[in-house]
């Protein structure tokens, strides 16, 4: 006797089963692209920060045993090999932050003549920068963020985090000033 085969027509997959598989890898790509997107602009801001750092001790070091900052600028700084190689832009004067912005050095007036100096930066992405105002910006005397001061010259080292976080978000890029006493 023979027997009947009752999966004659059932070779491969159905549709509604490869649209679920297609369904679930473009679920898992998309997790995975904005995981990776936060990763990204998080490590970018701890290397800001670190480059941030080494720039303000390498000019306070140099600067020592100076009276005032009188004649600091970016050239001064990559002459003195203080910038980060990955900052600089291969020019005398050039210095770039992660994001694509400068990073302008000049001397600042903090209750003195050329007492401190000013490291500006621009273009900094408004994802990171709460990140980097509330890490490195407390390690500086003053910090500016889109025009407005979150933490004044002369406090310790509280910062106004509401202060920070809506002007870190009024663009999608902003500009932070740190001041630093020599």
């Amino acid at each position: 006797m023979k027997k009947l085969n009752l999966n004659l027509g059932k070779k491969g997959f159905t549709l509604i089963e490869i649209l679920l598989v297609v369904g679930f890898i473009a679920l898992a790509g998309s997790g995975i692209y904005i995981v990776y997107s936060k990763v990204t602009l998080s490590n970018l801001a701890n290397t800001e920060g670190r480059n941030l750092d080494t720039l303000r001790a390498g000019i306070k070091s140099l600067y020592a045993s100076q009276s005032s900052t009188t004649g600091l600028t970016n050239t001064v700084v990559n002459q003195a090999q203080i910038t980060p190689a990955s900052m600089t832009d291969g020019t005398a004067a050039g210095i770039l932050n992660s994001f694509g912005g400068t990073a302008t050095i000049i001397p600042q007036n903090l209750g003195g003549t050329n007492n401190g100096f000013r490291i500006t930066y621009t273009l900094v992405p408004s994802a990171v920068c709460t990140k980097i105002a509330t890490g490195t910006g407390a390690q500086f005397d003053q910090l500016t963020v889109a025009g407005t001061v979150v933490k004044a010259l002369g406090t310790t080292t509280a910062i106004d985090i509401a202060a920070a976080a809506a002007q870190c978000g009024s663009a999608d890029n902003v500009t932070m000033i740190f001041d630093s006493l020599k």
